[in-house]
């Protein structure tokens, strides 16, 4: 590493916060803590009143100048549940969405129904001319996600996708060291996991829908009380652990290499859960992901020297290719239903470190064989990294820290914001941009690759084959 490239990155150690710059794989807007200040009452129809939808309401009660003025659920019992939540004595409420969006006093839609729902629910907003933040993800079928983004185009109207890592300081971060620092060197393989020990199901095997005529709009789109209660078990109604779970983290790989798989091989299986699900228990996918040079990641990906290895064995005509040439990365992802070890996280690894990323701290692991970093004033040893000392990722200054990585259950030094997550920046943001008109920094495009990632790792699962994923597949 050149003297000045260890004293950019000493400087930008020290003077970085992550809000005030741009760091994007593109020209995606600066996103600010205070976005949801800029004045202008916006008032909000809310789709999907049960726990996740309940969940972000109480953080967007909390937003200055926003108010839930309509809520919207099928479900009776969640509809009054909302009416706790939402802190507006007056909010209208109503069971078809249709109802709401034609007589609702609202300037956007929220959706955080469930998945089967969430393409209806987003195409009915848009053409109703509302802006809509959707639960991720954002359709059941590759067909609906392509409709949704020709909605959006057709009426004008954007669809935020709840994807919130790409939110998240500690995410944007990191993905700026690996592009603008380099920090990563060549990207081989990004290991994923969300691993629970967890049924997935409600408790309600036997039960049937309440007497009253209330309960008649709900017989209508379900069977029985089950297919209701759990419709993440089955396919009509979810994609499983890939759509629940999996979206998220395959969405942080592709924003990572900054392009989309070619191709996905997997494996589910109904191992440990031994009752009527029809979808997974556990996955274990791959993805591959080509790699091609350009502008954008010829610095991260291209530009590194590798060890002398390449050089001493190969020559260096292959020192040229590899700076040349495309390449292929692997992202591995699992999530099991039996065992919580490891929970979630990301883990990415290059040829000079690693940055395991989880949703409350980042944390750097430097490669022996690495050109030795500066961090902040104190450049640290070989010996004191040791190959597994380990430096904290925050939003601000990034610490030193000798740690074994698996012993460190702590936050990180520094908070990225006092009050303030990434579903909160999120939700702003979202605020913001239906006030200014401009679009969401995780807009419907990025929405429904991702939903062509996590279908498609589903339909290779199911049919036991590799699925090609070219170019023409994607927008």
């Amino acid at each position: 590493m050149t003297q000045k490239m260890q004293s950019d990155r000493r400087d930008f150690m020290k003077t970085s916060g992550l809000l005030a710059t741009a760091i994007s794989l593109g020209a995606a807007p600066a996103i600010t803590a205070n976005a949801q200040d800029s004045g202008n009452l916006v008032k909000v129809g809310w789709i999907g009143t049960g726990g996740r939808g309940n969940h972000l309401m109480r953080k967007v009660v909390k937003l200055p100048n926003v108010k839930v003025t309509a809520l919207c659920d099928l479900w009776p019992p969640n509809l009054e549940a909302g009416k706790g939540y939402c802190a507006n004595p007056d909010v209208q409420t109503f069971q078809r969405h249709e109802e709401m969006l034609e007589k609702a006093d609202i300037d956007c839609v929220v959706v955080t129904s469930p998945l089967h729902w969430h393409g209806r629910h987003s195409m009915a907003a848009m053409k109703a001319g509302k802006n809509v933040f959707c639960e991720k993800t954002m359709a059941v079928t590759i067909q609906e996600a392509n409709e949704l983004v020709q909605v959006s185009r057709d009426t004008g109207k954007f669809l935020q996708v709840g994807l919130q890592r790409r939110y998240s300081p500690i995410y944007r971060k990191a993905v700026h060291m690996i592009y603008n620092e380099g920090l990563l060197g060549r990207i081989t393989l990004i290991r994923c996991q969300w691993n629970r020990n967890y049924i997935w199901r409600r408790p309600h095997i036997g039960m049937d829908f309440p007497a009253g005529k209330e309960y008649d709009l709900v017989r209508q789109y379900y069977p029985d009380f089950e297919h209701w209660a759990n419709w993440r078990m089955y396919w009509e109604y979810s994609g499983g652990l890939m759509t629940e779970l999996g979206s998220h983290q395959l969405d942080v790989a592709s924003w990572v290499l900054g392009c989309h798989p070619s191709a996905v091989v997997g494996v589910g299986g109904k191992d440990y859960w031994l009752d009527d699900r029809e979808v997974f228990d556990n996955v274990n996918v791959i993805y591959e992901f080509k790699i091609e040079p350009n502008e954008q990641n010829r610095m991260a990906f291209f530009s590194s020297e590798p060890p002398d290895l390449p050089i001493r064995y190969q020559g260096e005509e292959a020192l040229a290719r590899l700076k040349t040439q495309p390449f292929v990365a692997k992202v591995v992802y699992t999530s099991i239903g039996a065992n919580a070890h490891d929970g979630a996280s990301e883990q990415i690894m290059g040829d000079r470190g690693t940055i395991l990323l989880t949703t409350t701290k980042g944390l750097f692991f430097e490669e022996a064989s690495a050109p030795k970093l500066a961090w902040g004033d104190k450049a640290m040893s070989k010996a004191e990294l040791a190959a597994r000392a380990a430096a904290v990722i925050t939003s601000g200054a990034t610490h030193d820290l000798s740690m074994e990585p698996q012993e460190d259950q702590g936050e990180p030094f520094a908070r990225p914001m006092v009050g303030m997550d990434f579903e909160d920046i999120e939700l702003s943001d979202f605020f913001d941009c239906v006030r200014s008109g401009r679009q969401p920094y995780c807009d419907v495009v990025k929405g429904r690759n991702d939903a062509v990632m996590v279908i498609s790792a589903n339909t290779a699962m199911m049919e036991n084959r590799r699925i090609e994923l070219g170019h023409e597949l994607y927008i």
